[in-house]
């Protein structure tokens, strides 16, 4: 994306005072165009409900009441939320038969940058952490988060580009859809959400990044877990660069003699994960992120933590799963396919 686009947003979110609270949320539908009458059925709403109302209409409501904005843009629609949610919320619902992008930020810092098609959310992330991906298609929005990176290694200067400025750019990027500030200037057509709303059942999804085979980690024996283990941690020691660190030596022993998950002789990885992690903090990044080898050895010596001191609440190695997706990108099938062979359940 343009240092333009990135520019133009962080002027106008200043200048409109949208910078604290607001939600951005483009919906391009896979097929026939899409009408702002169907995002407003979609969210609960009825298309007679649909009024003009200035774009500061969300502060002259009561508490409970949410102002979604809607506009046209060609066969897609855009809503715009100030202090809203809904783009976020209902990111899923909203995607049927459609793809849909959504940028989000409150006044508390909290954020999220998310993307679904199809009714199925592929990736979603907190605009802060965008290493803490979750979703079916957790590397969709790999090419264009760069930028969002530098914003972040900017940030303990107060240095650079806003977050919530970038995360725009890179929905405008991934739609060809800018914000219009014209329409900052003019009442348009909205709805009201109050919390009495019909509500519809959400789409549930379990927030895995491999179903199939997040599911099979968890059935496999003992055994067949065992070497899943054993050729996981040779990758990661492998793609992380790692083998020449004096603590994993020891650690690929107590590995070959059949040492057990959360085995105390693991234990120095949480030290060896915090040490990759400060310097990982600690040194200009490489772009694409991908290519920085102090990001590819936090993830993992991270992962490698998780997959052999895994925490109480998730006992098999689902997390360094996604972490080793997030380092291979487009070289994880066949790798996945070599672990999957693992679990594969024998006559």
């Amino acid at each position: 994306m343009s240092d333009g686009a990135i520019a133009y947003y962080s002027r106008m979110l200043d200048e409109h005072a949208l910078s604290e609270a607001a939600c951005w949320t483009v919906i391009e539908p896979i097929g026939e165009p899409i009408t702002i009458e169907t995002v407003a059925q979609r969210l609960g709403a009825e298309p007679a409900d649909i009024r003009e109302r200035p774009w500061t209409a969300a502060y002259d409501e009561p508490g409970d009441v949410q102002v979604v904005h809607l506009a046209q843009a060609g066969a897609a629609v855009v809503m715009v939320e100030v202090n809203g949610f809904q783009g976020k919320a209902q990111i899923e619902r909203l995607s049927e038969e459609a793809r849909v992008h959504s940028a989000y930020w409150n006044v508390n810092a909290v954020s999220s940058l998310s993307c679904a098609a199809y009714g199925q959310l592929l990736v979603a992330f907190e605009g802060l952490f965008p290493d803490q991906r979750h979703g079916i298609d957790i590397c969709a929005l790999d090419e264009e988060l760069d930028p969002l990176y530098v914003a972040l290694h900017a940030l303990h200067d107060d240095e650079g580009d806003s977050l919530w400025a970038v995360m725009m750019a890179i929905v405008e990027r991934r739609t060809g859809i800018r914000f219009d500030e014209e329409w900052l200037s003019e009442d348009c057509p909205a709805i009201l959400l109050p919390q009495t709303r019909r509500h519809r059942k959400a789409i549930e999804h379990g927030g895995f990044f491999d179903p199939e085979l997040e599911a099979a980690l968890w059935l496999a024996s003992s055994t067949a877990y065992q070497a899943f283990t054993h050729d996981l941690v040779e990758l990661l020691v492998e793609v992380g660069e790692l083998a020449d660190e004096p603590e994993i030596q020891p650690i690929l022993e107590c590995l070959a003699a059949e040492g057990p998950v959360g085995d105390q002789r693991y234990q120095p990885l949480e030290q060896f994960a915090a040490r990759t992690g400060d310097d990982f903090e600690n040194t200009s990044i490489a772009m694409p992120v991908r290519t920085s080898r102090t990001w590819r050895r936090m993830h993992a010596a991270w992962a490698l933590q998780h997959a052999l001191v895994p925490p109480a609440h998730t006992p098999r190695a689902v997390h360094s799963l996604l972490a080793l997706r997030l380092i291979l990108g487009d070289q994880w099938l066949p790798v996945r396919n070599r672990l999957r062979r693992h679990l594969l359940r024998t006559p």
